[in-house]
């Protein structure tokens, strides 16, 4: 009889700390994902169109667009070692990608319309929200060697400056900012679509 109960207590701690169990995100974090989808947000993980099936290695990919065909924003997010398809166990670089491609959405509702049209969220004194921060700060928080990477790998990807402070800003925010002030934020910011 005691086998058996030891045997029970074994399989019920084996199936509580399943990996199935662990693909979902963490809660903040599926706070996010829930809020996303209640603003209308098409978000997908590991889509076929945006991930490389064969990826093997850490990556920062994830992308934000608006779909006029669709009018609708659409998020997908790549997780490490995920390829395309199935949800994996979500990564810190996952949670990362995840807040990082909503700062985009929030860049683009922020001006009252989700139309793919981004904006900083911060452009100076009097800008659209009052998050005061400056170059300084974003190197403070992703580190120099981050930044002047970020720069240079967009730089030659051929894009404007523009871009490149949106996101600093997006790489910025999606490290000092947590899943549930986001959540908030969107929640305060965005239409609903």
């Amino acid at each position: 009889m005691f086998k058996k109960v030891l045997l029970s207590v074994m399989t019920l701690g084996l199936l509580s700390t399943s990996p199935v169990l662990a693909l979902d995100p963490p809660p903040g974090h599926g706070q996010l994902i829930d809020t996303l989808r209640a603003h209308g947000v098409y978000v997908e993980i590991n889509p076929n169109e945006v991930c490389d099936a064969t990826k093997t290695e850490k990556s920062m990919h994830g992308v934000y667009t608006y779909s006029e065909r669709h009018s609708t924003p659409l998020m997908g997010i790549c997780q490490d070692y995920g390829g395309n398809g199935e949800q994996t166990i979500w990564t810190e670089n996952d949670l990362d990608t995840l807040r990082h491609e909503t700062i985009h959405y929030i860049q683009d509702c922020i001006n009252g319309s989700v139309d793919g049209e981004l904006a900083p969220l911060y452009d100076g004194p009097g800008g659209y929200s009052n998050i005061e921060y400056g170059i300084k700060d974003i190197i403070g928080v992703i580190g120099p060697e981050q930044a002047q990477a970020i720069i240079t790998r967009y730089e030659a990807a051929g894009a404007s400056p523009e871009i490149i402070q949106l996101e600093l800003e997006a790489f910025y925010l999606a490290k000092s900012q947590t899943a549930e002030t986001i959540a908030t934020v969107v929640d305060a910011k965005c239409p609903v679509q």
